[in-house]
């Protein structure tokens, strides 16, 4: 399947430990799956470790036009970082991808083909691994529970940090929710 263009955005919160394999990753799956047209937006959410000035000499060291780097005056939470992906994307399809390096980056290709063969507005993916901790697991069930109350979700996994989406009027008027952005 030829892909078409294609704008990646990851959300970066203290990711120091991970941004950098996450970003060669990134990339790596881009050239094998042949992508030509593509950006690569990462917003950081006003990180206090090492994570932008990594970002920077990544972005340098490959010195290329498609790798931007925003940087939030103030911390937006996750769900302003993916809205700001989402609003500055140049691309009809986005995907947005933890950098938390629990992700494949292939996978992000996989959803982008049934995306695309199954003509819908938006995927999300399903984590059958967590690495998270039991605090984390305990509220990604709290806010699964909630939502399925508050807003008929049948999802399995509202959390998952990998998507992709079509822009589309459908997608503005459903992000404007931003239960944790999904």
């Amino acid at each position: 399947m030829k892909f078409q263009k294609l704008s990646i955005g990851l959300p970066c919160y203290n990711e120091e430990k991970n941004i950098n394999k996450v970003i060669n990753d990134i990339i790596a799956a881009i050239g094998k799956n042949k992508l030509n047209n593509w950006e690569l937006i990462l917003v950081d959410n006003k990180s206090t470790d090492k994570t932008v000035e990594i970002i920077k000499k990544n972005i340098k060291k490959r010195n290329v036009k498609n790798i931007k780097l925003i940087k939030n005056k103030k911390n937006i939470l996750y769900s302003g970082s993916v809205e700001k992906i989402i609003k500055i994307s140049k691309f009809k399809y986005v995907a947005i991808m933890d950098s938390d390096n629990q992700y494949d980056p292939n996978d992000i290709f996989k959803l982008y083909k049934n995306l695309q063969n199954q003509g819908l507005d938006l995927i999300i993916g399903k984590r059958s691994y967590r690495q998270d901790s039991i605090f984390r697991k305990i509220v990604s069930k709290f806010f699964l529970i909630i939502s399925k109350i508050l807003i008929n979700n049948n999802l399995s996994d509202l959390n998952c940090g990998i998507r992709i989406l079509k822009k589309n009027s459908k997608i503005k008027k459903y992000i404007k929710y931003k239960l944790n952005f999904c």
